[in-house]
């Protein structure tokens, strides 16, 4: 309330509803009160005065209004002191003095004293009449503002920003944990593969393929090592670069769908099927591709695997045996074992796997690409935050 009275002071107009009760202080920060009763009746309305001097002073002037105590709270006495001495008399039962007010109580079936009615005939209604009369006469001028907001859109996300800092760190405990379980979760997972730091078979090669997209949901660091990637440094910001992208696309387009759709549900279910979509069409399950996930899937392999050396030897009957006879040992015939030293690299064997379309070369594409799936999530949020409004009227 007291925030209310310095808004009101700055010469805004402020309209608070009260449906309880309030404090002694509470009650003297309105300029005036408007008293209902249940039905939407009036019973008062006015100033207040000091020490709801004139509320007090008008309730007291009816015989049936009991007198207020000194040091009563006069919102509680007013409250039950509307429509006093309600007699409900029922047969065979004695008359029942009940304290009703004008929210709890109703017009009743017993003679009580109708302080609306009251208060329709009154000085006090008159006076408010003629107040609006007066008012309507000489109409304000129509508030003009130089502009939509108050401030700028710079001030606004500053703010904002600030504010989710904030809430993020009230909680310094929790996220200090969330960050030492995912460290934890990344070293486990790494030891799973600390005493096979270096693919042998297309089995291997399977795996390793595998690890690279389980790490997304994970942590990026703590296991990149311990997996056993390259440690050179490109290939180390290529990781990065492609992990953050996938998090900033899902991420990005998450908080789309919230804001252009009606409700929760509808964009957790479209949400849903985004990511089924991108798994099944990202170029892994089956050589077909429209979604987002393939550019990160292409970026990840070409850069973790090219020019990777790692001698891989290859399971019988797999394209990837047909391309190491025919490259290095052409003169085994077909259909039979290759020897153990007739074996191809990782870099064929990304070549083969994926039918030669993800290429090195192609990085810069998917680099683009994945920039502009974000920057449309984006647009398509502040689209949804700024045109888009499922208040109901």
């Amino acid at each position: 309330m007291r925030s209310l009275r310095r808004i009101a002071d700055s010469g805004i107009a402020v309209v608070a509803t009260i449906h309880q009760y309030v404090g002694i202080g509470s009650l003297q920060s309105p300029a005036s009160l408007l008293l209902l009763k249940r039905g939407g009746e009036v019973v008062f309305f006015g100033e207040l005065g000091d020490e709801s001097y004139n509320l007090i002073e008008y309730l007291e002037s009816y015989s049936t209004t009991k007198p207020i105590k000194s040091g009563e709270n006069p919102a509680t006495w007013s409250k039950f002191q509307f429509d006093v001495y309600w007699l409900r008399c029922k047969a065979k039962l004695s008359c029942v003095t009940v304290l009703t007010t004008i929210g709890a109580g109703s017009a009743g079936d017993g003679d009580g004293f109708d302080y609306a009615k009251a208060y329709s005939h009154s000085p006090l209604a008159g006076d408010c009449i003629k107040k609006i009369d007066e008012i309507n006469f000489e109409p304000s001028d129509e508030i003009i503002f130089p502009s939509r907001f108050a401030t700028s859109s710079w001030t606004q996300s500053r703010e904002v920003y600030k504010r989710l800092n904030k809430i993020y760190w009230r909680s310094p405990g929790y996220n200090r944990v969330r960050l030492l379980v995912s460290g934890i979760v990344a070293l486990v997972f790494g030891s799973v593969f600390a005493s096979q730091r270096v693919p042998v078979t297309e089995g291997d090669m399977n795996s390793r393929i595998t690890s690279i997209y389980i790490t997304g949901g994970l942590t990026q660091f703590s296991e990149y090592f311990t997996v056993g990637f390259s440690p050179e440094a490109a290939k180390f910001f290529l990781y990065w670069l492609f992990m953050a992208f996938s998090l900033g696309t899902f991420t990005f387009l998450g908080q789309g769908f919230m804001a252009i759709f009606r409700d929760s549900t509808t964009a957790q279910g479209f949400g849903a099927l985004l990511i089924g979509m991108s798994s099944i069409f990202g170029g892994i399950i089956i050589p077909y591709w429209t979604f987002p996930l393939h550019y990160v899937y292409e970026g990840l392999f070409t850069s973790q695997f090219n020019q990777d050396e790692t001698p891989i030897t290859p399971s019988y009957g797999s394209p990837f045996y047909d391309y190491v006879r025919t490259e290095y040992c052409d003169w085994v015939p077909a259909g039979e074992p290759l020897p153990d030293d007739c074996t191809g690299t990782a870099a064929d064997w990304i070549d083969v796997a994926f039918g030669g379309n993800w290429t090195v070369e192609n990085i810069k594409w998917d680099i683009v690409y994945l920039v502009g799936a974000n920057v449309v999530a984006k647009v398509m949020t502040m689209y949804g935050l700024k045109q888009k409004n499922y208040l109901a009227k």
